[in-house]
Protein backbone atom coordinates (compact mmCIF):
# COMPACT_ATOMS: atom_id res chain seq x y z
CA UNK A 1 0.00 0.00 0.00
CA UNK A 2 1.54 3.00 -1.02
CA UNK A 3 1.92 6.27 1.16
CA UNK A 4 -0.29 9.28 -0.17
CA UNK A 5 2.27 11.37 3.01
CA UNK A 6 5.20 11.44 4.37
CA UNK A 7 5.07 9.09 7.95
CA UNK A 8 1.24 8.25 6.99
CA UNK A 9 1.02 4.96 5.89
CA UNK A 10 -2.59 5.37 3.30
CA UNK A 11 -6.10 4.31 5.09
CA UNK A 12 -7.91 1.55 4.01
CA UNK A 13 -11.66 0.97 4.11
CA UNK A 14 -12.85 -1.27 6.36
CA UNK A 15 -16.26 -1.70 4.17
CA UNK A 16 -18.21 -0.32 1.43
CA UNK A 17 -21.06 2.61 1.82
CA UNK A 18 -23.76 0.16 1.13
CA UNK A 19 -22.38 -2.08 3.82
CA UNK A 20 -22.13 0.90 6.25
CA UNK A 21 -23.41 3.70 7.24
CA UNK A 22 -20.06 5.45 7.75
CA UNK A 23 -17.15 4.25 5.93
CA UNK A 24 -14.79 3.94 9.04
CA UNK A 25 -10.91 4.87 8.23
CA UNK A 26 -8.18 3.58 9.97
CA UNK A 27 -3.82 4.22 9.41
CA UNK A 28 -2.71 0.76 8.28
CA UNK A 29 0.58 2.20 10.19
CA UNK A 30 -0.74 3.47 13.63
CA UNK A 31 -0.43 0.76 16.67
CA UNK A 32 -3.60 1.14 17.66
CA UNK A 33 -4.86 -1.15 15.27
CA UNK A 34 -3.02 -3.93 16.42
CA UNK A 35 -5.45 -5.63 19.03
CA UNK A 36 -4.49 -8.85 20.73
CA UNK A 37 -6.87 -11.68 19.22
CA UNK A 38 -6.83 -13.02 22.90
CA UNK A 39 -9.46 -12.77 25.80
CA UNK A 40 -6.95 -11.50 28.84
CA UNK A 41 -7.22 -13.29 32.00
CA UNK A 42 -8.39 -9.45 33.83
CA UNK A 43 -10.85 -9.46 31.48
CA UNK A 44 -12.06 -13.29 32.33
CA UNK A 45 -12.12 -12.71 35.79
CA UNK A 46 -14.07 -9.13 35.57
CA UNK A 47 -16.75 -11.29 33.63
CA UNK A 48 -17.10 -13.68 36.20
CA UNK A 49 -17.38 -10.66 39.02
CA UNK A 50 -20.14 -9.13 36.29
CA UNK A 51 -21.85 -12.39 36.58
CA UNK A 52 -21.86 -12.41 40.53
CA UNK A 53 -23.22 -9.05 40.38
CA UNK A 54 -25.89 -9.85 37.90
CA UNK A 55 -26.36 -13.07 40.27
CA UNK A 56 -27.44 -10.55 43.01
CA UNK A 57 -29.49 -8.25 41.02
CA UNK A 58 -31.33 -11.50 40.05
CA UNK A 59 -31.80 -12.60 43.81
CA UNK A 60 -32.65 -8.66 45.17
CA UNK A 61 -35.88 -8.92 42.29
CA UNK A 62 -36.76 -12.58 42.86
CA UNK A 63 -36.40 -12.73 46.13
CA UNK A 64 -40.19 -12.40 46.41
CA UNK A 65 -41.13 -14.40 43.48
CA UNK A 66 -39.41 -17.07 44.66
CA UNK A 67 -41.60 -17.46 47.65
CA UNK A 68 -44.84 -15.89 47.14
CA UNK A 69 -47.11 -17.58 49.67
CA UNK A 70 -44.65 -17.13 52.71
CA UNK A 71 -43.42 -13.40 51.65
CA UNK A 72 -46.86 -12.43 51.15
CA UNK A 73 -47.73 -13.92 54.59
CA UNK A 74 -45.07 -12.48 56.11
CA UNK A 75 -45.83 -8.68 54.61
CA UNK A 76 -49.71 -9.31 55.24
CA UNK A 77 -50.60 -8.87 51.04
CA UNK A 78 -52.19 -10.81 48.67
CA UNK A 79 -50.27 -12.15 45.69
CA UNK A 80 -51.11 -9.39 43.03
CA UNK A 81 -49.35 -6.43 45.09
CA UNK A 82 -46.73 -9.22 45.98
CA UNK A 83 -45.96 -9.15 42.25
CA UNK A 84 -45.40 -5.62 42.03
CA UNK A 85 -42.37 -5.65 43.78
CA UNK A 86 -41.11 -7.18 40.60
CA UNK A 87 -43.31 -4.68 38.43
CA UNK A 88 -41.67 -1.83 40.36
CA UNK A 89 -38.05 -3.30 39.44
CA UNK A 90 -39.19 -3.39 35.54
CA UNK A 91 -40.05 0.14 35.99
CA UNK A 92 -37.06 0.96 37.33
CA UNK A 93 -35.27 -1.04 35.16
CA UNK A 94 -36.90 0.63 32.07
CA UNK A 95 -36.10 4.38 33.42
CA UNK A 96 -32.57 3.58 34.16
CA UNK A 97 -31.78 1.52 30.80
CA UNK A 98 -32.55 4.91 28.60
CA UNK A 99 -29.79 6.52 30.21
CA UNK A 100 -27.77 3.82 30.48
CA UNK A 101 -26.23 4.21 27.08
CA UNK A 102 -25.64 7.54 27.74
CA UNK A 103 -23.86 7.14 31.24
CA UNK A 104 -21.57 3.71 29.81
CA UNK A 105 -20.33 6.48 27.04
CA UNK A 106 -19.63 9.43 29.33
CA UNK A 107 -18.33 7.63 32.50
CA UNK A 108 -17.16 4.38 31.32
CA UNK A 109 -17.66 0.36 31.71
CA UNK A 110 -16.52 -0.07 35.14
CA UNK A 111 -18.27 2.74 36.92
CA UNK A 112 -21.04 2.08 35.62
CA UNK A 113 -20.87 -1.78 36.78
CA UNK A 114 -19.75 -0.43 40.08
CA UNK A 115 -22.82 2.32 40.50
CA UNK A 116 -24.91 -0.69 39.78
CA UNK A 117 -23.40 -2.87 42.57
CA UNK A 118 -23.41 -0.33 44.63
CA UNK A 119 -27.12 0.63 44.62
CA UNK A 120 -28.13 -3.00 44.53
CA UNK A 121 -25.77 -3.51 47.62
CA UNK A 122 -27.88 -0.07 49.49
CA UNK A 123 -31.46 -1.22 48.02
CA UNK A 124 -30.64 -4.77 50.15
CA UNK A 125 -29.81 -3.62 52.94
CA UNK A 126 -32.40 -1.18 52.82
CA UNK A 127 -35.41 -3.92 52.67
CA UNK A 128 -33.81 -5.40 55.63
CA UNK A 129 -35.25 -2.51 57.67
CA UNK A 130 -38.35 -4.70 57.28
CA UNK A 131 -37.56 -7.19 59.92
CA UNK A 132 -37.41 -4.72 62.76
CA UNK A 133 -40.76 -2.82 61.68
CA UNK A 134 -44.26 -3.91 62.09
CA UNK A 135 -45.45 -6.71 59.74
CA UNK A 136 -48.30 -3.79 58.33
CA UNK A 137 -45.56 -1.45 57.42
CA UNK A 138 -42.84 -4.58 56.07
CA UNK A 139 -44.53 -4.28 52.44
CA UNK A 140 -44.01 -0.65 52.47
CA UNK A 141 -40.14 -0.50 53.24
CA UNK A 142 -39.66 -3.47 50.82
CA UNK A 143 -41.02 -1.36 48.23
CA UNK A 144 -38.66 1.47 49.18
CA UNK A 145 -35.48 -0.78 48.57
CA UNK A 146 -36.78 -2.60 45.54
CA UNK A 147 -35.85 0.49 42.82
CA UNK A 148 -32.27 0.21 43.65
CA UNK A 149 -31.65 -3.10 42.46
CA UNK A 150 -33.07 -15.36 44.96
CA UNK A 151 -32.54 -17.70 47.99
CA UNK A 152 -35.63 -19.98 48.59
CA UNK A 153 -37.84 -19.34 51.91
CA UNK A 154 -40.36 -21.94 52.82
CA UNK A 155 -41.74 -20.54 55.67
CA UNK A 156 -43.09 -16.72 56.52
CA UNK A 157 -40.12 -16.54 59.38
CA UNK A 158 -37.22 -17.48 56.98
CA UNK A 159 -38.31 -14.45 54.91
CA UNK A 160 -35.94 -12.48 57.47
CA UNK A 161 -32.75 -14.17 56.99
CA UNK A 162 -33.35 -14.26 53.47
CA UNK A 163 -33.51 -10.95 53.03
CA UNK A 164 -30.05 -10.79 55.40
CA UNK A 165 -28.22 -13.44 52.71
CA UNK A 166 -29.06 -11.37 49.90
CA UNK A 167 -28.17 -8.21 51.28
CA UNK A 168 -24.34 -10.03 52.34
CA UNK A 169 -23.76 -11.62 49.21
CA UNK A 170 -24.57 -8.02 47.35
CA UNK A 171 -22.18 -6.66 49.38
CA UNK A 172 -19.33 -9.44 48.32
CA UNK A 173 -20.12 -8.99 44.71
CA UNK A 174 -19.85 -5.27 44.72
CA UNK A 175 -16.61 -5.08 46.67
CA UNK A 176 -13.92 -6.81 43.58
CA UNK A 177 -15.35 -4.13 40.72
CA UNK A 178 -13.53 -1.04 42.47
CA UNK A 179 -10.06 -3.10 42.11
CA UNK A 180 -10.21 -3.73 38.18
CA UNK A 181 -8.85 -1.17 35.42
CA UNK A 182 -10.73 1.17 34.01
CA UNK A 183 -9.95 -0.28 29.80
CA UNK A 184 -7.82 -3.25 29.00
CA UNK A 185 -3.95 -2.50 28.30
CA UNK A 186 -4.46 -4.09 24.70
CA UNK A 187 -8.18 -3.86 22.84
CA UNK A 188 -9.44 -7.32 22.26
CA UNK A 189 -10.75 -5.88 18.55
CA UNK A 190 -9.93 -3.24 15.76
CA UNK A 191 -13.61 -2.24 16.24
CA UNK A 192 -13.55 -1.85 20.07
CA UNK A 193 -10.62 0.92 19.21
CA UNK A 194 -12.90 2.75 16.06
CA UNK A 195 -15.07 5.86 16.51
CA UNK A 196 -18.31 5.33 17.08
CA UNK A 197 -22.02 7.26 16.22
CA UNK A 198 -23.02 10.12 19.16
CA UNK A 199 -26.26 8.66 21.16
CA UNK A 200 -28.57 10.72 19.35
CA UNK A 201 -27.36 9.29 16.15
CA UNK A 202 -27.31 6.13 17.36
CA UNK A 203 -30.83 6.64 18.47
CA UNK A 204 -31.93 7.78 14.94
CA UNK A 205 -29.71 5.42 13.08
CA UNK A 206 -31.61 2.33 15.23
CA UNK A 207 -35.24 3.56 14.78
CA UNK A 208 -34.58 3.36 11.17
CA UNK A 209 -33.51 -0.43 10.93
CA UNK A 210 -36.08 -2.89 10.42
CA UNK A 211 -33.46 -5.90 11.10
CA UNK A 212 -33.04 -3.78 14.62
CA UNK A 213 -36.68 -3.57 15.24
CA UNK A 214 -36.79 -7.39 13.95
CA UNK A 215 -34.42 -8.70 16.47
CA UNK A 216 -35.73 -6.49 19.07
CA UNK A 217 -39.05 -7.66 18.85
CA UNK A 218 -38.09 -11.46 19.11
CA UNK A 219 -36.26 -10.19 22.24
CA UNK A 220 -38.90 -8.04 24.26
CA UNK A 221 -41.42 -11.44 23.65
CA UNK A 222 -38.99 -14.36 24.31
CA UNK A 223 -37.10 -12.48 27.38
CA UNK A 224 -39.90 -10.63 28.60
CA UNK A 225 -42.02 -13.42 29.44
CA UNK A 226 -38.88 -15.48 29.90
CA UNK A 227 -38.70 -12.77 33.05
CA UNK A 228 -42.19 -13.14 33.90
CA UNK A 229 -42.55 -16.77 34.16
CA UNK A 230 -40.13 -16.71 36.48
CA UNK A 231 -42.30 -13.71 38.59
CA UNK A 232 -45.31 -16.02 38.10
CA UNK A 233 -44.23 -19.79 38.09
CA UNK A 234 -44.44 -20.87 41.15
CA UNK A 235 -47.94 -18.91 41.65
CA UNK A 236 -48.67 -20.99 38.55
CA UNK A 237 -48.01 -24.09 40.06
CA UNK A 238 -48.99 -23.84 43.02
CA UNK A 239 -52.57 -24.57 42.86
CA UNK A 240 -52.10 -27.79 41.86
CA UNK A 241 -50.21 -28.92 45.20
CA UNK A 242 -46.59 -27.81 44.63
CA UNK A 243 -44.66 -26.78 47.48
CA UNK A 244 -42.55 -23.05 47.15
CA UNK A 245 -39.62 -25.79 47.69
CA UNK A 246 -40.34 -27.73 44.50
CA UNK A 247 -41.24 -24.22 42.58
CA UNK A 248 -37.91 -22.68 43.40
CA UNK A 249 -36.14 -25.78 42.27
CA UNK A 250 -38.05 -24.71 38.58
CA UNK A 251 -37.33 -21.11 39.03
CA UNK A 252 -33.57 -21.85 39.58
CA UNK A 253 -33.79 -24.45 36.47
CA UNK A 254 -35.32 -22.11 34.56
CA UNK A 255 -32.15 -20.18 34.16
CA UNK A 256 -29.31 -22.23 34.53
CA UNK A 257 -31.24 -25.63 32.61
CA UNK A 258 -28.77 -27.77 33.98
CA UNK A 259 -30.42 -29.20 36.79
CA UNK A 260 -31.43 -33.67 37.40
CA UNK A 261 -35.01 -33.03 37.66
CA UNK A 262 -35.46 -36.32 36.46
CA UNK A 263 -33.79 -37.84 39.71
CA UNK A 264 -37.49 -36.70 41.90
CA UNK A 265 -40.00 -39.23 41.55
CA UNK A 266 -43.69 -38.34 40.60
CA UNK A 267 -44.79 -36.00 38.00
CA UNK A 268 -43.00 -33.39 39.24
CA UNK A 269 -39.87 -33.99 36.83
CA UNK A 270 -42.38 -32.99 33.81
CA UNK A 271 -42.63 -29.61 34.89
CA UNK A 272 -38.69 -29.39 35.52
CA UNK A 273 -38.20 -30.82 32.21
CA UNK A 274 -40.57 -27.87 30.96
CA UNK A 275 -38.74 -25.62 33.01
CA UNK A 276 -35.33 -26.63 31.62
CA UNK A 277 -36.27 -26.33 27.77
CA UNK A 278 -38.03 -22.98 28.26
CA UNK A 279 -34.83 -22.01 30.36
CA UNK A 280 -32.35 -22.78 27.56
CA UNK A 281 -34.56 -21.92 24.54
CA UNK A 282 -35.20 -18.23 26.73
CA UNK A 283 -32.33 -17.49 28.58
CA UNK A 284 -29.70 -18.78 26.11
CA UNK A 285 -31.31 -16.38 23.45
CA UNK A 286 -31.01 -13.54 25.35
CA UNK A 287 -27.39 -12.65 24.81
CA UNK A 288 -27.44 -13.79 21.13
CA UNK A 289 -30.01 -10.94 20.71
CA UNK A 290 -27.69 -8.55 22.23
CA UNK A 291 -25.21 -9.39 20.32
CA UNK A 292 -26.44 -10.18 16.85
CA UNK A 293 -28.31 -6.45 17.33
CA UNK A 294 -24.70 -4.79 18.06
CA UNK A 295 -23.23 -6.95 14.78
CA UNK A 296 -26.16 -5.40 12.05
CA UNK A 297 -26.23 -2.42 13.60
CA UNK A 298 -22.64 -0.84 14.21
CA UNK A 299 -21.32 1.55 13.75
CA UNK A 300 -24.23 2.47 16.26
CA UNK A 301 -22.73 2.20 20.24
CA UNK A 302 -23.36 -1.26 21.28
CA UNK A 303 -24.10 0.36 24.99
CA UNK A 304 -27.11 2.20 22.71
CA UNK A 305 -28.18 -1.09 20.76
CA UNK A 306 -28.31 -3.38 23.90
CA UNK A 307 -29.84 -0.63 26.05
CA UNK A 308 -32.76 0.10 23.76
CA UNK A 309 -33.31 -3.36 23.44
CA UNK A 310 -33.60 -4.28 27.61
CA UNK A 311 -35.12 -1.17 27.67
CA UNK A 312 -37.96 -2.78 25.01
CA UNK A 313 -37.64 -6.64 27.31
CA UNK A 314 -38.48 -4.87 30.80
CA UNK A 315 -41.07 -2.89 29.50
CA UNK A 316 -42.92 -6.10 27.88
CA UNK A 317 -41.92 -8.51 31.74
CA UNK A 318 -44.10 -5.78 32.89
CA UNK A 319 -46.83 -5.83 30.82
CA UNK A 320 -47.02 -9.50 30.64
CA UNK A 321 -46.47 -10.00 34.44
CA UNK A 322 -49.37 -7.30 34.62
CA UNK A 323 -51.77 -9.65 31.57
CA UNK A 324 -51.11 -12.86 33.65
CA UNK A 325 -51.72 -11.86 37.19
CA UNK A 326 -55.23 -10.16 35.59
CA UNK A 327 -56.06 -13.35 33.64
CA UNK A 328 -55.92 -15.41 37.01
CA UNK A 329 -58.92 -17.65 38.03
CA UNK A 330 -61.14 -16.30 41.06
CA UNK A 331 -61.23 -19.06 44.44
CA UNK A 332 -64.23 -20.33 42.78
CA UNK A 333 -62.14 -21.93 40.42
CA UNK A 334 -61.17 -25.72 39.88
CA UNK A 335 -58.40 -25.21 41.28
CA UNK A 336 -58.89 -22.12 42.97
CA UNK A 337 -56.69 -19.24 41.77
CA UNK A 338 -55.20 -21.30 38.54
CA UNK A 339 -53.85 -19.58 35.71
CA UNK A 340 -54.36 -22.08 33.16
CA UNK A 341 -55.82 -19.32 30.91
CA UNK A 342 -52.70 -16.84 31.78
CA UNK A 343 -50.33 -19.54 30.46
CA UNK A 344 -52.10 -20.21 27.37
CA UNK A 345 -52.34 -16.57 26.66
CA UNK A 346 -48.55 -16.54 27.18
CA UNK A 347 -47.67 -19.08 24.36
CA UNK A 348 -49.96 -17.11 22.49
CA UNK A 349 -47.49 -13.94 22.66
CA UNK A 350 -44.91 -15.33 22.42
CA UNK A 351 -45.38 -17.78 19.53
CA UNK A 352 -46.59 -14.51 17.71
CA UNK A 353 -43.56 -12.35 19.02
CA UNK A 354 -41.37 -14.99 17.55
CA UNK A 355 -42.20 -14.65 13.99
CA UNK A 356 -39.68 -12.29 12.95
CA UNK A 357 -37.51 -14.88 12.96
CA UNK A 358 -38.79 -15.95 9.13
CA UNK A 359 -37.77 -12.38 8.06
CA UNK A 360 -34.76 -11.95 9.73
CA UNK A 361 -31.51 -11.33 8.31
CA UNK A 362 -28.49 -8.56 8.23
CA UNK A 363 -24.73 -8.23 7.56
CA UNK A 364 -22.48 -8.83 10.71
CA UNK A 365 -20.99 -5.56 10.03
CA UNK A 366 -18.30 -5.19 12.95
CA UNK A 367 -16.74 -8.68 12.39
CA UNK A 368 -16.45 -7.67 8.70
CA UNK A 369 -14.69 -4.83 10.10
CA UNK A 370 -12.50 -6.80 12.31
CA UNK A 371 -11.89 -8.81 9.16
CA UNK A 372 -10.75 -6.75 7.08
CA UNK A 373 -8.25 -5.07 10.01
CA UNK A 374 -6.56 -8.86 10.69
CA UNK A 375 -6.14 -8.78 6.86
CA UNK A 376 -4.64 -5.73 6.05
CA UNK A 377 -2.15 -6.39 8.96
CA UNK A 378 -1.51 -10.14 7.94
CA UNK A 379 -2.99 -11.54 10.90
CA UNK A 380 -4.30 -15.28 9.84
Amino acid sequence: MADTDKGKAEPFVYASQESLPYVYECSAGDEAVTPEPKTSLTAWLLCICVMFVNSACSWMWMTAPSAPMATSAWMHIGLTRLNWLSNISAICNSTFSIVAGWAYGRFGLKACIAFSATTNCIGCWLRCAAILVHPDYRYVVVTAGQPFGSRRAIAPWEIRSSLLVIAAFATATAIPIFFFPSKPKVAPSATALGSRMSIWEGVKALAKNKYFWSIAIMASFNAGMAFTYSVVLIEAIAPYGYTEWEGGICVGVLTVSGFLGGLIRGSYPVIVAAAVLLGFFAYALMPLHFEYACEICYPVPESVTSNMIWTLVTVFMLLFTVITDALRAGPSADPPENMKLSMIVASVLVTVGSLPCIWLKGDLKRLAMDYANDSANGTP
